[in-house]
């Protein structure tokens, strides 16, 4: 057979050679799983696509937006609804679309970014939060099984 040719094909009812998926339920009684998907770790890229500069902004302005009326009044809150987290996304996107200047969208964009991200950092406290409780309940409800114990064997 040359380079440049392919093998012939198989003639027709003839049985097909034996393939990885046909070795694997003859040699071990069933498919084999297919390998897991390969782990990537996707941080470093995220910090070579978002410049310096674009992450100092975008620190400022979550600062930012806490000093006007605290952390209560923007969407890093954990107790604000999420319908009032919207209204402020949604609100900071229409200022985006009317937007023409370049360095006036840059600013309105950061803004919005702020605003989302400090929803993600409300969720992640909250769920920080619930995760505690949960452990505290379970160490106080294990004190009083074992206190209850003592009393009954004292």
């Amino acid at each position: 057979m040359s380079a440049g040719r392919l093998p012939p094909a198989d003639p027709v009812g003839a049985t097909p050679p034996l393939r990885p998926e046909h070795l694997s339920q003859l040699e071990y009684g069933g498919p084999i799983d297919p390998p897991p998907p390969p782990v990537v770790n996707l941080r470093g890229l995220v910090k070579q696509s978002l410049t310096k500069q674009s992450r100092r902004d975008l620190g400022q302005r979550m600062i930012e937006m806490c000093t006007l009326t605290g952390w209560q009044g923007t969407t890093i809150n954990p107790d604000m609804s999420d319908s009032d987290k919207l209204a402020i996304l949604t609100t900071r996107f229409g200022k985006i679309a009317s937007e023409d200047d370049p360095t006036e969208m840059y600013a309105e964009l950061l803004d919005l970014s702020a605003a989302a991200m400090g929803w993600a950092q409300g969720i992640a406290r909250t769920q920080k939060r619930d995760h505690r409780a949960m452990l505290r309940a379970k160490r106080k409800a294990k004190a009083r099984k074992g206190d209850a114990k003592k009393d009954k064997d004292g």
